[in-house]
């Protein structure tokens, strides 16, 4: 079993006292059956044979996940849940509702380019009402379906429409 720092770094235990772990004194621990820890405290996870073990943390602040993306929010059974905000490598953003591990209600999720998106979500796509604005002020509002434009209008930088989006279609020239 290795735990592991919100940083990435690994951490062990020998004879009986934790190493490179300046807050892991604070950890409370309870071992089960098979010698597991099953409790843990904030920026912490517990993996074993590649799994993340399951937890009752409610509430934690940076959490690398498995994915190698960080968490600061509410969790269930070892899974986003609740009120969450999750940061990607590549820059990406998401900060909102989360179920069962993914975005999931009303959420932002903003890019490193400037581009941001303002809505519904649902099992990690953009799905629902919301408006999508690309970093030259063009936007797009309306309803999307399993993370595409479904019934709704883009708009040039001006506020001009240029395309209407119906049942997913493409209709130009407005």
């Amino acid at each position: 079993m290795t735990i592991y720092d919100k940083d990435g770094k690994s951490l062990r235990i020998v004879n009986g006292k934790w190493i490179n772990c300046k807050s892991c004194d604070r950890l409370n621990l309870e071992k089960i059956s098979g010698g597991l820890i099953k409790k843990l405290l904030r920026n912490q996870v517990i993996k074993n044979s590649g799994k993340e073990q399951t937890n009752r943390v409610k509430r934690v602040k940076n959490l690398k996940l498995t994915n190698g993306n960080f968490y600061t929010g509410e969790m269930k059974n070892g899974d986003p849940n609740g009120q969450g905000t999750e940061t990607f490598p590549n820059g990406n953003k998401y900060v909102g509702e989360f179920k069962d591990g993914s975005p999931n209600g009303q959420g932002t999720e903003t890019f490193p380019n400037g581009q941001k998106y303002v809505g519904e979500f649902k099992d990690g796509k953009e799905n629902g009402y919301g408006t999508y604005t690309w970093f030259d002020g063009e936007k797009y509002v309306g309803e999307h379906k399993d993370g595409r434009f479904w019934n709704g209008i883009y708009y040039d930088k001006n506020g001009n429409i240029t395309t209407k989006f119906v049942n997913g279609q493409e209709w130009a020239g407005y």
